[in-house]
Formats: C-alpha cells, structure tokens, sequence
C-alpha cells in the first residue's frame, strides 16, 4: 500500500508539475502578446498625434494663403491698376469688327 501511495504521489506531483510549467508558458504568452498590443496602440496614437499635427499645419496654411489671396483680391481696384497702366474699357472694345453669328457659325463653332 505504501509503495502504491508513493507512486500515486509522484505521478500526481509530475502532473501538477507539468500543469505549473504550462500555466506559467501560458501566463509568459498572454504577457507578450499583452505587451506586443500596448506597443501597437501606442504607436498607433503617436503616429495619429504626428499626422494631426500636421493636418493642424497644412489647415493653417491653407488659411495662410487664403487670407493672402483676399488681401490681394481687394488691393486689385480699377484705381490701384491705374498705376500700372490701365484703364477702364467698356467690354465691345474686345470685340473685332468682322465678328458676327454667321462667321461664327461658318467656321465649324456651334452655339
């Protein structure tokens, strides 16, 4: 009976000791994977912070540039040209002579 107990003992202790030795594999596994993740969020957050920022930047210049182009569409008055030259003409200045519909139509133009 004791030689029975002693084997009994030693098998169920190479279990418990196999079932530790897997147990602690696993809690290893679940550790890496667990740090792999947080490495992956926050990567992912640095790289989301870094292309905000420069969304952030292009938006201002965007805004840059617009603000530019008012200023500029605003400074361009007949009287502020006047200083380079031109003059106010009425637009049939533009027009040739020899236009008509016909000669349009003629030359291949549909209207």
């Amino acid at each position: 009976m004791t030689k029975a107990l002693a084997q009994t003992y030693t098998t169920v202790h190479n279990y418990r000791v196999l079932i530790m030795r897997v147990l602690c594999a696993g809690c290893a596994l679940a550790t890496l994977w667990y740090g792999i993740n947080v490495y992956e969020a926050v990567s992912r957050t640095i790289v989301a912070e870094r292309i905000g920022s420069e969304a952030n930047a292009l938006n201002n210049s965007v805004n840059d540039l617009g603000t530019q182009y008012m200023k500029l569409e605003n400074s361009a008055s007949p009287s502020a040209l006047a200083a380079y030259g031109m003059t106010v003409s009425p637009v049939s200045a533009y027009i040739p002579a020899g236009a008509s519909l016909g000669s349009v139509a003629l030359s291949g133009h549909e209207l």
